[in-house]
């Protein structure tokens, strides 16, 4: 495995090719142990310098080294005031979330390790508050989603999340701002059993969330795409190029996406119960929601990657798709798609 992800258990066929493949959902404690996530014994450890006035090692004050005991790996550099947040205490959290009467009924969609151990992920399913979207019976599963990161660099936090199952595309654009501004923050100082409760909270009003966006998500596919509207949403992601001043390699990466966005929406459209391959060349409409479905696969599957030292595509991609990434854009296509479609954002 290269660079990126480090370990990961995954369940579901459909994710980019990265980690262990599971067949079924987990259990919060199997989740750890198949993800390679339990026992990291993480710790701090002090840094020294060297006094050249004395020629001795003097303790350097305020910051240390954030360790995996397991294997020895330093993660990164924190303060005094840091404490670590074990990967056994934020999987605690989803089962204190989900397991009120000690059944053991949390179950995790994947976990894993990103970045040498730098950040960690766990997805939990939320099944039971799934919805489809018109006749397409594409179930739209909520999660949520933690995230922690052991390089000092930023707090753990936990966020909800929608995913198309059959393609695994997040469909975070569909709310916008509304999911981040749900998101709850667990800081590696202070008391952490505090945001349990907030954590809690958040989910209810995710719930709440969810139904509004099933009413979003059945108007948009009531409405059919015409030609011109396209032209209108293509021009508005990706404006055209003025040769004279932008020259050849503007135009390229301006074909290059747009032909990837193509590529998503094919994909999208294949999945519709009346594709047929003549219905396809005589060239039938599809509905705002393949569009913005296509967007969501334009960002985590289709769009031009570039690689990064060792990182490997299909990695990029994997983070990409877990965590989102892409969402500035996501937002500016779905606000035009709501204009055009004349939905009510």
């Amino acid at each position: 495995m290269g660079h990126e992800v480090e370990s990961a258990a995954i369940y579901g066929g459909a994710w980019h090719d990265a980690g262990t493949r599971v067949d079924h959902l987990m259990s919060v404690p199997e989740a750890l142990e198949e993800a390679g996530l339990a026992n990291w014994a993480l710790t701090k450890r002090p840094l020294y310098s060297l006094n050249e006035a004395t020629g001795l090692f003097e303790i350097a004050p305020d910051i240390y080294e954030h360790v995996r005991g397991k294997d020895g790996k330093r993660l990164g550099y924190v303060g005094s005031e840091y404490q670590s947040l074990h990967n056994e205490t934020l999987a605690d959290i989803f089962s204190l979330l989900v397991d009120k009467d000690g059944l053991n009924v949390a179950k995790m969609q994947t976990a894993g390790s990103l970045r040498e151990g730098k950040r960690v992920f766990m997805l939990l399913s939320l099944p039971d508050s799934g919805f489809t979207v018109g006749n397409q019976k594409h179930p739209i599963i909520p999660f949520l989603l933690g995230t922690n990161a052991h390089d000092g660099t930023s707090a753990a936090r936990f966020l909800p999340t929608t995913v198309d199952v059959v393609c695994m595309n997040t469909l975070n654009a569909a709310l916008g701002q509304a999911y981040a501004d749900l998101a709850v923050t667990i800081r590696h100082s202070g008391n952490i059993n505090e945001k349990v409760v907030a954590v809690q909270k958040m989910l209810a009003e995710a719930a709440t969330m969810f139904g509004d966006f099933k009413v979003k998500a059945d108007a948009l596919d009531d409405v059919g795409v015409t030609k011109d509207a396209y032209e209108e949403f293509v021009d508005f992601l990706f404006p055209q190029v003025d040769i004279t001043k932008q020259g050849k390699r503007a135009i390229q990466n301006r074909n290059e996406r747009v032909l990837a966005l193509t590529q998503a929406l094919t994909e999208e459209v294949k999945l519709l119960p009346q594709y047929t391959l003549s219905s396809r060349d005589e060239g039938r409409g599809f509905s705002y929601w393949q569009l913005l479905s296509a967007v969501t696969r334009f960002t985590t599957h289709t769009v031009p990657v570039r690689k990064h030292g060792e990182r490997e595509e299909g990695e990029v991609r994997f983070e990409r798709q877990l965590l989102g990434q892409g969402a500035e854009f996501n937002a500016r296509a779905t606000t035009k798609i709501l204009e055009l479609a004349g939905v009510k954002s």
